[in-house]
């Protein structure tokens, strides 16, 4: 079971989700906070990335195959500034959920994961030049207005999900969350690494453009 996501009809994405919210009523971190909750926990320990791997298919995957489509349609419908850089800010939230590119992104952020995780099991080199790169990747559409501030939303979002998930075990319902905590924070702080980077390249040749 991996990326190939269930789609929810329209009318059932307001069940048993975590949103979608007025952009006033979510809390988003700044990305200065993001970094200093990486320095506090820097790496998955090895007993987190067993949790994250062992539950990827057989409790995410199972339970919550359309995580990422939900986490996305709920980050887009929360925030309006998203929607006018997406250019669906006149769609409603059935129209929001027969976008197609809502599934072709989201499936792209399920990949990404499921890459990291089932292929190069959580090896820390492997995550930071992943998440840098994409990182480079959303840095190409900044013109668009596309922000490091998304990637919050989101990623508030998305742990919100992650902890409705059932364990059997409440102490390892508690490790798993925890472990996904960790390891967004230290994608989304790898991910403006890449972007503050590939940032800095196109503003210089920009200039180098208006010397010329």
């Amino acid at each position: 079971m991996g990326c190939e996501m269930s789609i929810p009809e329209p009318r059932h994405l307001n069940r048993n989700t975590v949103s979608p919210m007025k952009p006033s009523t979510i809390t988003v971190k700044n990305i200065s906070e993001g970094v200093k909750d990486v320095e506090n926990k820097l790496f998955l320990n090895d007993h987190q990335k067993e949790l994250i791997e062992k539950h990827w298919k057989q409790t995410l995957m199972l339970q919550k195959p359309d995580i990422f489509y939900r986490a996305l349609f709920d980050t887009i419908a929360s925030s309006s500034k998203a929607k006018e850089v997406l250019g669906v800010e006149n769609f409603n939230n059935e129209q929001l959920a027969q976008w197609p590119k809502l599934k072709q992104i989201s499936g792209g952020h399920c990949r990404f994961f499921e890459e990291i995780i089932l292929t190069h099991h959580l090896a820390n080199d492997q995550v930071f030049a992943a998440s840098e790169q994409l990182g480079r990747i959303h840095a190409a559409f900044r013109k668009y207005g596309v922000k490091p501030h998304f990637l919050d939303i989101w990623r508030q979002l998305f742990q919100g999900y992650i902890e409705m998930l059932k364990f059997e075990n409440a102490d390892e319902a508690r490790a798993h969350a925890e472990a996904w905590s960790i390891l967004q924070n230290l994608v989304v702080s790898h991910m403006n690494v890449g972007y503050a980077d590939e940032a800095q390249k196109l503003r210089r040749c920009q200039r180098g453009n208006k010397i010329i």
